[in-house]
């Protein structure tokens, strides 16, 4: 799904694009994964997490099936008719990964969302670097080298994931993974809402 990104050069060719003038309109007040997810009904929500709850393939399925809507409801939040639906798609499938996984370590390991982000933001920069480095292959991105593969489990001790707590820390990983794929995408769909519109 989010391969195509980089199969159609997307993420590259959006970083070459020349900026909109200064007089441009301001971008969206949410990021554009949220505000499409906070639009789909709550019941839908439910059902996606749910698929997700049950595996990551199956949430990403109940993802697809509501794929129509979440795109015409992506161009509203973008703001143009315009806007690339594989990196809308980039944008709600992070947030997805996001609440799937961040539910379950809630759930199953106590640890809230604020505590996950906030890890986000203050882990060492190499290992957002190793993170964003992983996300950033299927949007077809140049960015910044992993320096050490071990740096991006630093979010394993942080969260004192026991060694043997396989499962726990896969959703970890995996909700960092959503982290720094939101991250990417989101910065490619406010350089596309800079740029002037065809």
């Amino acid at each position: 799904m989010i391969r195509s990104l980089a199969k159609a050069g997307i993420g590259a060719a959006l970083l070459a694009l020349p900026a909109a003038p200064a007089m441009a309109a301001p971008g969206p007040p949410q990021p554009v994964g949220e505000c499409i997810w906070s639009r789909l009904p709550d019941a839908e929500q439910q059902a996606v997490l749910a698929g997700y709850k049950a595996g990551m393939g199956e949430g990403m399925e109940a993802l697809k099936l509501r794929y129509d809507r979440l795109m015409a409801e992506g161009r509203a939040c973008t703001g143009r008719p315009d806007a690339p639906p594989p990196l809308m798609q980039a944008a709600i499938t992070a947030v997805v990964i996001q609440h799937g996984s961040g539910l379950y370590l809630l759930e199953q390991r106590g640890v809230p969302r604020n505590i996950l982000d906030r890890l986000w933001r203050e882990a060492p920069e190499a290992a957002r670097a190793c993170t964003r480095a992983e996300a950033a292959k299927p949007l077809a991105l140049p960015v910044a080298a992993c320096p050490d593969k071990e740096q991006g489990r630093w979010f394993l001790g942080a969260l004192e994931v026991e060694p043997q707590d396989r499962k726990g820390a896969i959703e970890a990983l995996t909700y960092y993974y959503g982290a720094a794929h939101s991250e990417l995408a989101e910065g490619l769909l406010a350089k596309f809402a800079a740029t002037k519109a065809r």
